[in-house]
């Protein structure tokens, strides 16, 4: 008397498609406004209106990166520096980076420009400079898939209230080639880069370098970041050995900030009294030029110990805590509490000579530098 029952519970079960994907459950959003709720006093009633206007839309989005979305337009209201959600691939590559570590890198940094893409921040010696890669480059796909549907690019990693170009890395394991469709100047050329153990730390010493014009030599090397045990090391053979017979420096700040104890070592070495390096300096910024770097930058104009060549900074001295949201993310929030005694927050640095950034090119040109090497022969 059971085969009838037994028969359609079985006809009933073979209907349901056994691939069907479960629906997505909005969570990300809500977390990051509990997590905002609880470590930040000021700005309550913007919080507030941000959720009573975003998380009906969160709530009905229906994969990660629709809600991801919603997340970067809530946090991008909060009128504050260093607000931003990162995936923990990036907290992890930070994390490295800022210690000086090697990790598994292409060794370069993807901005969004014109509506497309453009490889920056090429390390010296990195596995994208092997495969000559160039800053510059715009990229039009990635392993033969559009940049931005491509699963190997990764979440945003800029600041997400401040006009900063929208910044990716682009995600790969150790040994793993990447195929990058680029377009440099009025070519189109394919690019094979393989994922290796790397660093900016170890960029900047492969990148520093003399450049001679008119008879003169100019020291110049970049901080990529504000390495926080590693920079004092970094710059004292610079300043010490492969710039000594130079008649100036250039010091490249363009970029992200880090660590403000890096910050006071540098300082040590071009205080009057502690002056490892007594020659003119040029430092060189740019639009994402903040954090510790913005505040050196900023030392090295009021002191008068070097001119500030470049775009008007990023305006990010605040400082932030980082927060877990699940497995997959971390929040950084404004740091309390706060306090701007150089009045840098969400205004920036004016630079002595005003640059506009025309990106690093990758048929030639790099006007924030070559600017800042007149100025430096000038004084």
């Amino acid at each position: 008397m059971f085969a009838p029952l037994t028969v359609l519970l079985a006809a009933s079960i073979a209907r349901v498609p056994q691939d069907e994907t479960p629906a997505y459950r909005p969570w990300i959003v809500e977390e990051v406004v509990s997590v905002l709720r609880e470590t930040t006093s000021g700005g309550r009633e913007t919080l507030a209106t941000l959720e009573s206007e975003l998380l009906p839309e969160a709530r009905k989005a229906k994969s990660a990166d629709e809600e991801l979305r919603v997340a970067h337009r809530l946090l991008s209201a909060i009128p504050s520096s260093h607000v931003a959600l990162f995936s923990k691939h990036a907290h992890d590559v930070f994390d490295h980076e800022l210690l000086g570590e090697d990790a598994a890198t292409l060794g370069f940094t993807l901005r969004r420009h014109d509506e497309g893409y453009a490889v920056v921040d090429v390390m010296a010696g990195g596995p994208a400079s092997v495969a000559d890669l160039r800053c510059g480059d715009r990229v039009l796909a990635i392993d033969g898939v559009a940049v931005s549907e491509s699963p190997r690019l990764g979440l945003r990693t800029d600041d997400a209230h401040l006009p900063d170009r929208a910044s990716h890395w682009v995600l790969g394991e150790t040994s793993e080639s990447v195929r990058f469709t680029i377009l440099r100047g009025s070519e189109s050329l394919e690019v094979a880069v393989v994922v290796a153990p790397y660093s900016s730390l170890r960029g900047d010493r492969a990148g520093a370098r003399v450049i001679e014009v008119d008879e003169q030599r100019i020291g110049y090397g970049r901080l990529t970041y504000m390495y926080r045990r590693d920079t004092s090391k970094l710059m004292r053979p610079w300043l010490e050995t492969t710039f000594l017979d130079c008649d100036g420096l250039v010091l490249d700040l363009r970029g992200r900030g880090g660590s403000q104890i890096a910050m006071w070592a540098v300082m040590a070495m071009f205080k009057d009294d502690k002056s490892v390096w007594t020659k003119p300096v040029v430092v060189l910024v740019d639009r994402e030029t903040r954090s510790a770097k913005e505040l050196l930058a900023k030392w090295f104009q009021d002191k008068r110990r070097g001119k500030v060549v470049g775009e008007r900074t990023a305006g990010a001295t605040r400082g932030g805590t980082l927060h877990p949201i699940g497995e997959e993310y971390f929040l950084m929030c404004p740091a309390e509490p706060f306090a701007d005694p150089e009045g840098l927050e969400l205004v920036g640095l004016e630079p002595d000579v005003v640059v506009a950034c025309t990106w690093p090119n990758a048929t030639g040109g790099d006007a924030i530098l070559e600017r800042g090497i007149e100025v430096l022969l000038a004084e």
